[in-house]
């Protein structure tokens, strides 16, 4: 479910990106126009980068790659503190021995059976799937207004009306996604983002 939430959180900016468009081509009919999307987007990036900072490392890889225990540990004092302000006194971790395997997987095992087949469809379906979606939303307000139909003069709201789809999409997936495998749900995925592209 957080990697629900997070692709939520993310998705919004594409429900939301339609509807900014609509204001800037309102407002502004000569000069800079939509470039101030670009703008609005490169804002959002820096914003990112700077809370990349505050981002703690994973006390994990801290152990295990880079050999700095003190590190890690003082990652996981400040995890704890922020846990404790949050809901009061923890529990005492049960101590436990832990095992861990370092074994590698050599790339080059990816172009051998079995794993060269599923290396073969995972890469088709992502190309497919980069093509049909994003090569449309590229350009669907330039190639919905060179059609000369009813909905060519209004085509960024007509994306921006289908954008909304992205966050019920995800919404749904909140209840979904943890109640049947995920093979089923891709195919569902699937077969409702080809009825919707036709």
């Amino acid at each position: 479910k957080i990697t629900v939430y997070t692709f939520l959180l993310g998705i919004l900016g594409q429900a939301v990106t339609p509807f900014i468009a609509l204001g800037v081509g309102v407002n502004i009919t000569t000069g800079p126009g939509w470039r101030y999307l670009f703008v609005i987007g490169g804002i959002i990036a820096i914003i990112a980068l700077v809370m990349r900072f505050e981002l703690p490392e994973s006390p994990r890889w801290l152990a295990m790659r880079k050999r700095d225990i003190k590190g890690a540990e003082k990652v996981l004092d400040s995890m704890e503190k922020l846990a404790v302000s949050k809901v009061g006194k923890l529990p005492e971790p049960k101590p436990q021995d832990v095992v861990i395997y370092e074994n590698k997987f050599p790339t080059k095992y990816l172009f051998k059976k079995p794993y060269s087949t599923r290396l073969g469809i995972l890469a088709a379906m992502w190309f497919l799937w980069y093509i049909g979606n994003y090569g449309f939303l590229g350009d669907a307000a330039t190639l919905i207004s060179s059609l000369n139909t009813s909905v060519s003069p209004n085509a960024i709201l007509y994306i921006a009306v289908g954008a909304i789809g992205y966050p019920v999409g995800a919404i749904i997936m909140l209840f979904v996604a943890d109640r049947y495998e995920r093979k089923f749900v891709i195919l569902g995925d699937t077969v409702v983002w080809l009825i919707g592209m036709l």
